[in-house]
C-alpha cells in the first residue's frame, strides 16, 4: 500500500511539473506573439544582447590568429554547426520581433526558390538529428517534428514538404536556431558562389537587398575591396566553398570587429543612431568600445548542391577583455594583425590599444 501511495505520489508530482512547464511556454509564446504584433521604437528593437560566454572567446574566437579565411578556418562536427549558449532565447525572440521587417530579413531569388526549398528540406534534416542529441535542453525530436523548447517554434519534414513558397520555408527553418542562415549556389559555368537566399536578421552593415543574386566576387568588391584583393580572397572562398560539398564535417571561422554601437542587429538600413552614441576618448573608450565577434560556420548539402552560411554574433562589453590578462593580451595581438601598425589605424582603435597595453596586471 505504501508503494502505491509512494508512486501515486511521484506520478502526480511529475504531472505538475509537466503542467507548469506547459503553462511557462504558454506564457512565453503568447510574450513573443504580443511583441510581434506591438509597435516598437526602431531604438527598441535594435538593441544589445551581450554575450556572457567568455568560454568560447578564450578558446574558440581566435582573435590572435590572421584574419585570413584559410588559416582561421578549421573543420568541426556537423552537431557544432549552430552555437547554443545562453543568449540563445533572448536571440530566437529578437528574431521573431523583426519579422515585422520581413521583407529586409529574408529574401530568395525567384528564379532560385525551387533549389533554395530543396536546400532547406535537407538542412532540416540534418537539424531534425543533430540538435536534439546536441542540446537536448533547447530541441527535442518527436518522429519528424523539431520544436525549440523555449519558444515553442516547430517544424516538421512533413509541413516542408508541402510548402511551395521559398520565403516561408527560410523563415520556419530560421526561427529554430540563433544564427543567421545565407544560401549560396555554384555556378556550373564559372564555379563562383552565388547569393541565393537566406534569413539575415542580425547582419554587421550589410543586407541580402544589397546583394540580390550577386557572387562572392562581386560582394566584396561592394564592401571596398580593391579589384585585384576581391579577385583573390573571392578565389579562395570559392574553393573553400565548393570543397564543403565533398566533405561530411562542417567550416568553421571567427571574423571580429571592434565596434561604437553594441546593438545586436547592426544593419545597413539601420536608420537610428545608438543611443549612447559618442566621440570615443582615452576617458569614455572603456564603456563604449564592444568587440564584435561573428562566430560562421560553412556547411555544403550533397543532395541539393547548397553551401549554408550560418552567422552567429557575439557581443563583448571591452571591460569583459580588460578584466581578463590573457583576452587582453590576445585582443592586442590580434589589433596588430588586423589593421598593421596601430600609429595608423583608426583613432578610436589606437585608444583601445593603448587601454590594453597599460592594462594592470
Amino acid at each position: 500500500m505504501f508503494r502505491q501511495l509512494l508512486s501515486l505520489t511521484t506520478f502526480l508530482l511529475a504531472l505538475q511539473t509537466h503542467a507548469q512547464l506547459l503553462l511557462c511556454r504558454e506564457s512565453l509564446q503568447r510574450e513573443v506573439r504580443q511583441a510581434i504584433e506591438t509597435p516598437l521604437a526602431p531604438q527598441t528593437l535594435y538593441r544589445p544582447i551581450f554575450s556572457t560566454d567568455l568560454t568560447y572567446l578564450i578558446e574558440k574566437a581566435r582573435i590572435a590568429d590572421s584574419p585570413a579565411p584559410q588559416a582561421n578556418m578549421s573543420t568541426a562536427e556537423g552537431r557544432d554547426q549552430f552555437h547554443i549558449n545562453n543568449e540563445t532565447t533572448a536571440i530566437l525572440q529578437m528574431k521573431t520581433k523583426l519579422l515585422r521587417y520581413r521583407d529586409k530579413v529574408i529574401r530568395v531569388q525567384p528564379e532560385q526558390g525551387p533549389f533554395v526549398l530543396a536546400a532547406v528540406r535537407e538542412q532540416f534534416t540534418k537539424m531534425l538529428a543533430e540538435l536534439p542529441l546536441a542540446n537536448p535542453q533547447h530541441y527535442r525530436a518527436d518522429g519528424d517534428r523539431l520544436t525549440e523548447l523555449t519558444t515553442g517554434q516547430s517544424l516538421s519534414l512533413k509541413e516542408l514538404a508541402r510548402l511551395r513558397n521559398p520565403q516561408l520555408a527560410v523563415e520556419k527553418l530560421g526561427l529554430l536556431v540563433p544564427e543567421d542562415l545565407v544560401f549560396l549556389k555554384q555556378d556550373s559555368a564559372t564555379g563562383e558562389f552565388h547569393l541565393v537566399g537566406g534569413f539575415l536578421a542580425f547582419p554587421t552593415h550589410w543586407s541580402l537587398a544589397a546583394f540580390p543574386g550577386s557572387s562572392i566576387k562581386e560582394i566584396h568588391e561592394n564592401v571596398g575591396a580593391t579589384p585585384e584583393v576581391s579577385a583573390k580572397f573571392s578565389s579562395m572562398i570559392n574553393r573553400i566553398l565548393a570543397r564543403s560539398l565533398q566533405m561530411p564535417q562542417v567550416a568553421a571561422r571567427n571574423n571580429w570587429f571592434l565596434e561604437t554601437d553594441p546593438r545586436y542587429a547592426l544593419p545597413d538600413y539601420q536608420t537610428t543612431t545608438w543611443a549612447g552614441a559618442t566621440e570615443i576618448t582615452n576617458e569614455n573608450a572603456n564603456s563604449n568600445v564592444f568587440l564584435r565577434v561573428e562566430r560562421q560556420t560553412i556547411r555544403g548539402l550533397s543532395e541539393s548542391q547548397a553551401v549554408v552560411f550560418a552567422i552567429q554574433p557575439l557581443v563583448y562589453p571591452l571591460p569583459a577583455i580588460l578584466s581578463n590578462s590573457g583576452l587582453s593580451q590576445t585582443l592586442a595581438k590580434g589589433l596588430v594583425l588586423k589593421y598593421g601598425p596601430l600609429e595608423t589605424a583608426p583613432t578610436f582603435i589606437q585608444i583601445v590599444g593603448a587601454l590594453l597595453a597599460n592594462r594592470e596586471p
